[in-house]
C-alpha cells in the first residue's frame, strides 16, 4: 500500500471513530445507555453499529485507565474484544458452542469476564493467523508459547 493511500485510509478510519462518538452521543442524549463493561455481558450487543462496539470497547478502557498500549496495538485490542463478544453474542442458550462452552467454564472456575474475554481472543487471532499463513501458502510457523496455548485451550 502506498504512502498516500495509508493516511486516506487512516483520514477514513478517523471519520468513522468521530462519527462513531457522535452517534454514542446522540443515543445517550436521547436516553439510551450505551455502555461497555467487559465484566458483565452486554444487552443488545449485536443490534449495536460495528464502529459502535469499537468505540465503546475503547471509551471503556480509556475510562478506566487500562492501557491498550500504541494506537495500532489500540486498535487491534479493542477489535478482537469486539470479535469476541461478537462470538459470544451469537451464540443462543441452547446452540452452545465450543467457544461458549470454554468460555462458560473459564467463568465458573473463577476467571473475571474481562480476562475470558482476552483468552478467547487470543484463541481467535491464532486461528486468524494460522488460516492466513495457510490460505497464503505459507508455512504456519512454531511458536511455543501459542502451542502451549492451544493446548490448554483444547484441554479446557
Amino acid at each position: 500500500m502506498k504512502k498516500e493511500e495509508r493516511r486516506e485510509l487512516r483520514r477514513l478510519m478517523k471519520g468513522l471513530e468521530k462519527s462513531a462518538a457522535e452517534l454514542v452521543e446522540i443515543e445517550r442524549r436521547l436516553g439510551k445507555n450505551l455502555s461497555y463493561n467487559p465484566d458483565e455481558p452486554p444487552d443488545d450487543w449485536l443490534f449495536l453499529d460495528e464502529a459502535v462496539r469499537d468505540f465503546l470497547v475503547k471509551e471503556y478502557h480509556q475510562k478506566n485507565s487500562l492501557s491498550l498500549g500504541s494506537n495500532k496495538r489500540d486498535s487491534a485490542h479493542a477489535n478482537f474484544h469486539v470479535i469476541a463478544e461478537n462470538q459470544l453474542a451469537m451464540i443462543d442458550e441452547e446452540n452452545l458452542d465450543e467457544t461458549r462452552m470454554k468460555f462458560s467454564r473459564l467463568i465458573s472456575e473463577g476467571m473475571p469476564r474481562h480476562e475470558a474475554i482476552h483468552k478467547v481472543a487470543m484463541y481467535i487471532s491464532g486461528q486468524i493467523h494460522s488460516g492466513m499463513r495457510k490460505a497464503e501458502g505459507l508455512p504456519i510457523l512454531p511458536d511455543p508459547e501459542a502451542e502451549e496455548f492451544e493446548a490448554w485451550w483444547k484441554d479446557l
